[in-house]
């Protein structure tokens, strides 16, 4: 049975989109981070927004005050972010 949570992009350009993430299919914060971020990138490519897809690439995404273990234990409604602007 899928594990999601909800993880929305605060950033300049991406803010606001959102990712259910099945955390049964990621060990770490980084793996939650790539999974969101290579949603955005098929996206990008997909729709030929080249410039977003630099803007992307240059981005420094990170999910700060939790731990992985946070994320797991917390509930399902539990909204995450995940920002570059710290």
């Amino acid at each position: 049975m899928p594990n999601f949570r909800k993880f929305i992009l605060s950033h300049e350009l991406f803010s606001g989109y959102s990712s259910n993430v099945d955390l049964d299919v990621v060990e770490s914060k980084n793996d939650i981070i790539n999974f969101v971020h290579n949603e955005v990138h098929n996206l990008l490519v997909n729709n030929n927004f080249d410039i977003l897809i630099k803007n992307l690439k240059e981005s420094n995404f990170h999910i700060h005050d939790y731990e992985f273990g946070d994320i797991l234990m917390s509930p399902p409604e539990k909204i995450f972010y995940i920002c570059c602007h710290c």
